[in-house]
């Protein structure tokens, strides 16, 4: 639904402490707007209190930069629980069992350039797409042990910095699969992906191809290939490259399956659209976090180094009063106030795919609200 490791890169900018922390909290701990600064939230946020809550074995500043992760993304989660946001975007777009039927027709044995080959991914709507590469498919015409699968982001072919790598084995004949793990996400406009190996990796061994139209489907060539291509091409664009590591010329080879087949799942992603309100979010994770420490100050066993009467206003900040209008009960705390930002959020969802929205009909609304 998003990329955690993007929301937390981006947010952590956005929020963090003053300087009048000290032990540490210098650099990326220290956020410039005043009002994302967390210890200036509430008097009882200082470095002694928080020193003599923390009880996990930590160093103090990897202790703040966790609180902060987690708080952020405990903050989106609450907003799309109180939102309902699942219930707004869909999950799964598609589940790609193959990019290209894995039945053996008119195999060739692949003629070695000593390139990078694979393919290139991108999505067709960029912004509410992500790929979450499940397995990867070989058919090579030896056994091979340790065969490198590169991920490469954009196009830089750095072998010792990929966005993910793959070590496989091949043995038998036919296509085999071995399970992977890796989450792509389109972003930016253009952002893409190339997934493959380089040649000279397969030593004396070389890779078995067939012919794949990447660019159309053939029904009535291959019903098995036309399932499988019309899975996949509604929401995302996959073909064949290679590429000379010597000049980094990326050149289309279609209609070549360089032995290397994928199977992922194309979901709805709202990371865009998390970022376009990043402000929204950041206000959100600073109460967050405000209410974390408050909240270890109130249950941390160690009562020799925090006063009872620091506890108990801690208690009070969070709790506060409360009070019945009639139509809602009404707190002054924290722990209130939160959940009443976030039930005043409003984010538009004008950026997400059509298909990824289960649209109200009735009103034609597609906002959190």
């Amino acid at each position: 639904m998003f990329d955690r490791a993007t929301i937390i890169e981006d947010l952590e900018k956005l929020v963090g402490y003053s300087e009048d922390i000290p032990r540490g909290v210098t650099g990326d701990l220290v956020a410039t707007d005043p009002f994302s600064q967390v210890d200036k939230k509430h008097p009882l946020i200082i470095h002694k209190n928080i020193e003599a809550a923390k009880v996990v074995e930590e160093s103090y500043p990897d202790y703040l930069r966790r609180i902060r992760q987690e708080s952020i993304l405990e903050a989106v989660q609450d907003l799309f629980d109180y939102k309902s946001i699942n219930k707004s975007v869909k999950q799964t777009l598609t589940d790609v069992k193959g990019i290209f039927g894995d039945r053996l027709a008119h195999e060739t044995a692949g003629f070695l350039e000593g390139n990078f080959v694979g393919h290139r991914i991108r999505a067709n709507k960029y912004g509410s797409r992500a790929v979450f590469l499940n397995r990867i498919g070989l058919n090579l015409l030896n056994d091979q042990e340790g065969l490198d699968i590169y991920v490469f982001k954009g196009e830089n072919f750095d072998r010792d910095n990929p966005y993910a790598k793959f070590t496989l084995n091949y043995s038998g004949k036919g296509y085999k699969w071995s399970d992977v793990n890796a989450r792509l996400t389109f972003v930016e406009e253009r952002e893409t992906y190339y997934i493959g190996y380089f040649e000279d990796d397969l030593g004396t061994n070389t890779y078995l191809t067939r012919p794949f139209d990447f660019t159309k489907s053939c029904g009535s060539c291959s019903p098995h290939d036309h399932a499988r291509f019309t899975s996949w091409n509604k929401y995302i664009g996959v073909f064949p490259i290679k590429m000379n590591p010597g000049t980094e010329e990326i050149v289309g080879t279609n209609k070549k399956t360089y032995g290397l087949n994928l199977s992922f799942t194309v979901e709805c992603d709202v990371t865009a659209t998390l970022l376009s309100n990043r402000r929204q979010i950041a206000r959100l994770a600073v109460e967050k976090m405000v209410i974390r420490h408050l909240n270890e100050l109130v249950n941390t066993n160690e009562i020799n180094k925090i006063s009872d009467r620091s506890r108990s206003l801690a208690s009070m900040a969070l709790e506060g009063s409360i009070t019945n209008t009639g139509s809602r009960v009404k707190g002054t705390g924290l722990l209130h106030k939160y959940i009443e930002i976030v039930e005043q959020a409003s984010f538009e969802l004008s950026g997400i795919g059509d298909d990824c929205l289960h649209c109200d009909k009735t009103s034609g609304i597609l906002r959190w609200t």
